[in-house]
């Protein structure tokens, strides 16, 4: 055992430490490794744990930066209903008072009305098909001849000072100008052969001060009643704008209002008016204007002062003998200037012209600067806005149109939806029970509660150009007759109609205006007719 034992381990050199012997078993699957990787290196000491040294934040997004320059931006998270309770009121007095007394505003509310409703209101069509998907003109006719004398002045209104078209033009102005609108649907036999009628209420009834909270999940704000889940269930209203404080308010159910109003925030339960944005910059604008206007006038009258001479005894004696009376009969020097005439002044006096320098030469560019912001804050496209078609080409204007045009159907879209889509089947129930539709029977009432209404359409910049690519849209099969009448704000059935009504009529007195071709296309194509078994064959 000593002897094995002395194989395995070597003597030491005199003066030489010796290490102790590696008793540890190196596994097969090492083996490949140099041996003075696994035997008789020292192991390595522990590394000390290190501290961690707290790393600063840098902020990614400077709109997140906070300074001295960003002291005024704020960055608090408010909901827009809680806005509203503190500025909705200041906000729509002060936009009623600029549309009385802004032009620029009063532009802006012009266009709103011409642009989504138009001059004669949504156009509404109830195209009624047969089974066999074919249009029943004589049921379509009868429910749009119905729906006309509903919606004339003196009927639809309980005021009987409105017709549908201006119910909706007030509509649309008080969304632009208010933020909102309230209509309350109102029956009655007393009201009209319908028994049915609109009633507009103004904002300033809804009282935005009105706030309370209920044990099951209800709650008021600004006068307006949601459950739970933030549906509108009531709405509380004044009785009169004149004598609106002080007043008891009435709880309206919310089946019976339409509350018009663009939503910005999921709870959202008021409107805001569509030129907040804009507001500081007119009346910045309007005082700015005020100013140039009075300092053009003050410099348009040459004006001057009198600069005295020193005081001496002999300087007013000369000075008395120069006063003169004016027609009061009060001494005084020369004020009014004659043409032709030059006057002397008293020894010693001197005259200092006054001339500002009005109207400013950057007057115009700085105005215009101002009205383009305007005119993005309120939606509308510049040039016509503000009246200026300088500097205007064709592809700048047809860019700005179309553009704005977009927003107005947006427009019209929404209005449509608030208002027409639910008034149809409201009152074509009203009708039914009211026997104003005695020929139709209502077992086939869903035949009838098809409603289209169509917003007015808009003429294009240059129409040669325009309608050219119409032509070659449709000689190549992209868009179709009926889809550009649409586009142009007609009604397909009723142009077909009348289409079929005029070379009708044309026949014995025109013969050749029927038979004529329609114009080539730029691509070399032609629009052929309609084929046959379209309604433009169909009789009426």
């Amino acid at each position: 055992m000593a002897a094995a034992a002395h194989t395995r381990t070597r003597a030491a050199a005199p003066g030489a430490t010796t290490a102790p012997a590696d008793s540890t078993r190196v596994p097969a699957w090492l083996s490949w490794l140099p041996q003075r990787w696994l035997r008789g290196a020292a192991p390595a000491p522990a590394a000390a744990p290190r501290r961690a040294v707290p790393r600063l934040l840098r902020r990614t997004f400077n709109a997140a930066d906070s300074s001295n320059l960003t002291s005024s931006f704020r960055a608090d998270h408010v909901s827009l209903n809680q806005d509203l309770e503190v500025s909705l009121a200041t906000m729509r007095g002060r936009s009623r008072n600029l549309a009385k007394n802004n032009d620029y505003v009063k532009h802006f509310l012009r266009m709103v009305q011409n642009h989504v409703v138009g001059p004669n209101g949504f156009s509404l069509s109830v195209p009624c098909q047969r089974p066999d998907g074919s249009i029943d003109e004589y049921d379509k006719g009868t429910c749009e001849r119905a729906f006309a004398r509903w919606a004339r002045r003196g009927v639809c209104d309980v005021t009987g000072r409105l017709s549908l078209t201006q119910l909706e033009r007030l509509l649309v102005l008080m969304c632009a100008r208010d933020g909102e609108a309230l209509v309350r649907r109102v029956k009655g036999k007393g009201l009209n052969e319908w028994g049915y009628a609109l009633q507009i209420v103004d904002p300033v009834l809804l009282d935005e001060t009105y706030r309370a909270d209920y044990p099951d999940g209800r709650r008021i704000r600004m006068g307006v009643e949601t459950n739970a889940w933030g549906r509108p269930i009531a709405y509380h209203l004044l009785q009169d704008v004149e004598t609106r404080f002080g007043q008891r308010r009435v709880r309206v159910d919310a089946s019976e209002i339409w509350h018009l109003f663009l939503q910005e925030e999921p709870d959202q339960v008021r409107g805001v008016p569509w030129i907040h944005t804009a507001m500081r910059r007119l009346n910045d604008l309007g005082g700015y204007e005020e100013a140039a206007v009075i300092a053009a006038r003050v410099g348009a009258s040459n004006m001057g002062f009198f600069v005295p001479p020193a005081d001496s005894a002999s300087d007013r004696t000369a000075l008395a003998d120069e006063i003169v009376e004016d027609s009061g009969g009060e001494q005084q020097l020369v004020r009014d200037a004659t043409p032709g005439t030059f006057e002397e002044l008293p020894p010693g006096y001197d005259f200092k012209n006054f001339d500002p320098d009005y109207p400013h030469a950057n007057f115009d560019s700085f105005v215009k600067a101002m009205l383009r912001g305007v005119a993005s804050g309120m939606g509308a496209d510049y040039n016509t806005l503000a009246n200026d078609l300088t500097a205007v080409n064709y592809s700048s204007i047809r860019s700005g149109k179309l553009e704005t045009q977009d927003n107005w159907s947006c427009l019209q879209g929404w209005f449509r939806e608030c208002v027409l889509d639910p008034l149809w089947p409201e009152w074509l129930d009203m009708a039914f029970l009211s026997g104003q539709l005695p020929t139709l029977p209502v077992s086939k009432y869903d035949k009838y509660n098809v409603a289209v209404w169509q917003g007015r359409r808009w003429a294009w910049v240059d129409p040669l150009k325009d309608v050219q690519a119409k032509v070659i849209e449709i000689s190549n099969g992209l868009a179709s007759y009926s889809g550009v009448m649409r586009e142009l704000g007609r009604d397909p059935d009723t142009t077909w109609r009348e289409l079929a009504k005029d070379r009708e009529r044309l026949k014995g007195l025109l013969p050749t205006a029927t038979s004529a071709t329609p114009p080539a296309s730029s691509a070399g194509g032609s629009v052929s007719a309609p084929p046959k078994g379209t309604p433009d064959d169909a009789e009426d």
